[in-house]
């Protein structure tokens, strides 16, 4: 990079997390290639994308009260219905 000038190198990612600034990604273009498969949810995950699954989640347990409650039981670690 910029201190070893004489040092070729291209950097692959598959599947990594979204972590670096914006503004710093055309800086990187030129070394570094990610790889995203369709819907993998860790390249995509965001604070935006949390909220918008707890929000559905939300709607979902608000319009099945049978599902709420076996859902409820899987969250505190209970397999009995």
């Amino acid at each position: 990079m910029l201190d070893y000038p004489s040092i070729q190198f291209h950097c692959y990612g598959y599947g990594t997390p979204a972590v670096v600034e914006p503004s710093f990604a055309p800086t990187m273009s030129s070394w570094m290639t990610t790889v995203v498969h369709r819907c993998d949810v860790i390249p995509r995950l965001s604070e935006g994308s949390i909220y918008d699954l707890k929000d559905r989640v939300k709607y979902a347990l608000e319009r099945n009260s049978a599902w709420t409650k076996r859902f409820a039981h899987i969250l505190a670690g209970s397999t009995r219905r």
